[in-house]
């Protein structure tokens, strides 16, 4: 049976292309990509940096944080992750974390991004 080489989709004999993504069908898709690797925090319990309230402010931080070498996770509040599966988004907020030792730093950068109304 063909697949579609992006969205994975399974199709039945005789059928070229991928209705959702106009691509050329293959006949076997390429491995899953590996799951990331969570952030380890070397220097114990990761510390709450800030709360933000979409996911792209989360994007945007994550990012800049990423660019200056700071590790750093989101998580979810309450049933976010649900929720963004479902509809795309959450409406509970997401909380980033970092390691203690980078927090202060972490904090400089989140209020260049974010403002300092984001504390």
């Amino acid at each position: 049976m063909p697949f579609c080489p992006q969205c994975r989709g399974e199709f039945r004999e005789g059928f070229a292309h991928c209705a959702r993504c106009d691509l050329p069908l293959v006949e076997r898709p390429d491995p899953p990509p590996p799951a990331q690797e969570a952030v380890v925090m070397e220097d114990g319990e990761p510390l709450l940096l800030c709360s933000v309230s979409e996911g792209i402010k989360a994007d945007l931080l994550m990012e800049a944080l990423r660019t200056q070498n700071i590790p750093a996770m989101k998580q979810m509040r309450g049933a976010g992750q649900y929720l963004s599966v479902y509809m795309g988004f959450t409406v509970f907020g997401i909380d980033i974390y970092v390691p203690p030792r980078l927090h202060q730093k972490a904090r400089e950068v989140a209020v260049g991004v974010l403002g300092p109304e984001a504390f």
